[in-house]
């Protein structure tokens, strides 16, 4: 029992540094969440349309003799 009263008493000393960490916790996941969430969305649409409309540009000027030389 008085383990558990001191184990209390700490968390009760401790709570105002534990309530601070857990903000910058929560803070951190939140922006490397909505970070990494828009990183990939964009990107991948991004690069999705790049070489949806590189390979669509591609046969169609080389289906019709001429090929696209991108340099």
């Amino acid at each position: 029992m008085d383990v558990m009263e001191a184990s209390a008493q700490q968390a009760r000393r401790n709570n105002d540094t534990a309530i601070i960490i857990i903000i910058i916790i929560n803070r951190l996941f939140f922006f490397f969440f909505f970070f990494f969430f828009f990183f990939f969305f964009f990107f991948f649409f991004f690069f999705f349309f790049f070489f949806f409309f590189f390979f669509f540009f591609f046969f169609f000027f080389s289906s019709r003799g001429a090929t696209p030389l991108l340099i």
